[in-house]
């Protein structure tokens, strides 16, 4: 998987998805989204190497999103339904992506 295309995506949907928002958190969202792409290529290898099973896969998808929708919300004024409303976006544009890299629907 091509973590940097996939964090270049989704930084494009968040930036269309957070309007007038985005400039109060591009910076560290550009860092963050770069980072979540990153653990969905190691969760994607991680399967594929048998390492981790569909469970643990999930589990660590929902944290990782969850932590950036922390870290987005913490930094901002947007409430965290905005910042969900964000990430749902980014992640919605790697999700087939993902889901064919390790073989069935986490995302």
């Amino acid at each position: 998987m091509d973590w940097q295309n996939m964090a270049g995506q989704m930084l494009t949907a968040a930036k269309e998805s957070a309007g007038t928002s985005w400039t109060s958190i591009r910076t560290i969202a550009k860092h963050e989204f770069e980072v979540l792409a990153k653990r969905f290529a190691s969760i994607a290898e991680a399967v594929a190497t048998q390492q981790i099973n569909k469970g643990t896969a999930r589990l660590l998808y929902r944290n990782a999103k969850n932590q950036i929708i922390a870290v987005l919300a913490m930094l901002s004024t947007l409430i965290a339904s905005a910042v969900t409303k964000i990430v749902n976006a980014a992640v919605a544009v790697v999700r087939s992506t993902v889901n064919a890299a390790v073989g069935f629907s986490l995302v």
